[in-house]
């Protein structure tokens, strides 16, 4: 995904895509650093709950904000393993 982000972001009409791909890997570097502060100091466990706790959450706004909107089709989306697909569909279109 990281290599084809300056696309995705110049798809999703970013208007600087290199800085978005930039600020994407500076923010994905900083939460190595703290995910490994924390695995240190509280263990593999600890910050693999709260790692799906927090992704948990996410799907629940997601779904809060599918309901609110109407659009039912992305409750199936939001809490099922159609989001692994449609991913996966996604980079193969912009891959191609």
């Amino acid at each position: 995904m990281v290599f084809y982000s300056s696309s995705v972001f110049a798809s999703a009409g970013v208007s600087n895509p290199i800085a978005a791909t930039i600020l994407t890997g500076v923010v994905n570097l900083g939460c190595t650093f703290v995910a490994s502060a924390l695995m240190d100091a509280k263990g593999r466990k600890t910050l693999l709950l709260l790692s799906h706790g927090g992704m948990a959450g996410c799907l629940v706004v997601m779904l809060g904000m599918s309901v609110l909107a109407g659009w039912l089709p992305g409750v199936g989306v939001g809490v099922g393993v159609g989001v692994y697909v449609w991913h996966v569909f996604c980079l193969k279109n912009v891959m191609s």
